[in-house]
């Protein structure tokens, strides 16, 4: 005994309307999975695609057919009644398993499962019962195109396009602007545009041929937050290049020349966000001078320590010159006068301070408060 699901004329309609909103879903996939950028050959992808459209077409077609005539006859006589149509299902069926197996994709199976129940000999072999078949086809290929469709466009979100160049120009952070030789706007990007209006400058509809004499106008004219600014050099960049505070939070750099394209010649502008560079260099600027200051004090430091140890070096000196010269010459009195010792004493002899005098004009010098320096030698036998 076969499963019977007997549907009356309004759930036929209905199942109609989802196998044709199916087939027009994937009417819709099929070029979009052309202009698709993939590793899979898109001409034979794009081929099964179109003939999965055939295949939603058919079975839109029975269900009409019985919609029409359902109080004469049921579905799988319907379907029997097409004859030679269903068999191009199968050629579907054959040709979705070569790019299954040759791709390599086992989850083309299901779908192909269902295209084959829509062949003459699986409606004769199920009967009544096929009325299940198409229940699950529809439901199953509504959702498969609806899932291929939001695929379609997370892809186009993603891949590389014809447009992808222009919206790469419009959403960058640096300002394009393309001038023709009578100053009228060739390609201006969001950034430049933003910039040109806060300036209060014409942009798309407006003459701009003046526009690189009013940036430059512009730049001469220092805001109070940048007097104190160090300025920066631009040496690199070329020479038409200005620098412009938008504001304390934005400085750009615009550079200007002309560049030929297909023969003509352009004016262009470049707008460059060279805020941190500013302000880098800014706290670059203020770092050498306080290092600066640093290398000031410690050469001071450096000048002290010399005189302290000038002054050491010559105590000791000194007071070495007081023991040889004492031990040398006992009971005496040594008196440094214009360049030359006088030897004071009683009872000794001159010659032991004869004998010390190189010692003295080796090592000693004289006082610097005095051209005197007068020194009692205690008696050292």
């Amino acid at each position: 005994m076969t499963m019977q699901i007997p549907l009356i004329l309004p759930q036929i309609v209905a199942l109609d309307g989802v196998f044709a909103l199916a087939a027009c879903l994937q009417t819709i996939h099929v070029p979009l999975i052309a202009s698709r950028r993939s590793s899979y050959n898109r001409k034979v992808i794009c081929a099964y695609e179109a003939s999965l459209v055939l295949h939603l077409v058919i079975s839109a077609v029975i269900l009409f057919a019985s919609s029409g005539s359902y109080l004469v006859a049921p579905l799988d006589v319907c379907a029997r009644a097409m004859g030679g149509a269903l068999w191009l299902n199968a050629a579907i069926f054959a040709y979705g398993v070569v790019l299954m197996v040759h791709y390599r994709r086992p989850v083309m199976l299901a779908e192909l499962l269902l295209v084959v129940a829509v062949t003459p000999p699986v409606v004769v072999v199920m009967g009544s019962a096929w009325t299940v078949v198409l229940i699950a086809e529809g439901a199953f290929f509504l959702f498969r195109s609806i899932a291929a469709l939001l695929m379609d466009v997370r892809n186009r979100q993603e891949d590389i396009t014809a447009f992808s160049t222009i919206e790469t120009i419009n959403v960058i952070p640096v300002g394009i602007l393309y001038l023709d030789p009578r100053g009228r706007p060739l390609l201006m990007n969001r950034c430049m545009r933003k910039n040109l209006v806060e300036f209060h400058m014409p942009t798309d509809l407006g003459d701009m041929s003046s526009t690189w004499n009013d940036l430059r106008k512009l730049s001469m004219q220092m805001p109070e937050s940048s007097q104190n600014r160090v300025r920066i050099n631009l040496d690199r960049f070329g020479e038409a290049r200005v620098v412009v505070e938008v504001s304390p939070a934005e400085i750009r750099l615009f550079v200007h020349d002309d560049v030929m394209v297909s023969g003509r010649l352009f004016e262009r502008i470049i707008g460059l966000d060279v805020t941190e560079y500013a302000h880098a260099h800014d706290r670059l600027a203020q770092a050498n001078h306080l290092l600066e200051l640093a290398g000031q004090e410690l050469q001071a430091q450096i000048e002290e320590v010399k005189k302290v140890a000038d002054n050491a070096a010559y105590l000791r000196i000194r007071a070495r010159v007081h023991d040889v010269i004492g031990q040398a010459c006992p009971s005496s009195i040594v008196i440094w006068r214009r360049g030359a010792w006088m030897t004071c004493h009683s009872s000794g002899s001159t010659r032991c301070c004869a004998q010390s005098l190189p010692i003295c004009a080796a090592g000693a010098t004289p006082n610097r408060q005095s051209n005197w320096a007068i020194s009692s030698m205690p008696l050292v036998w």
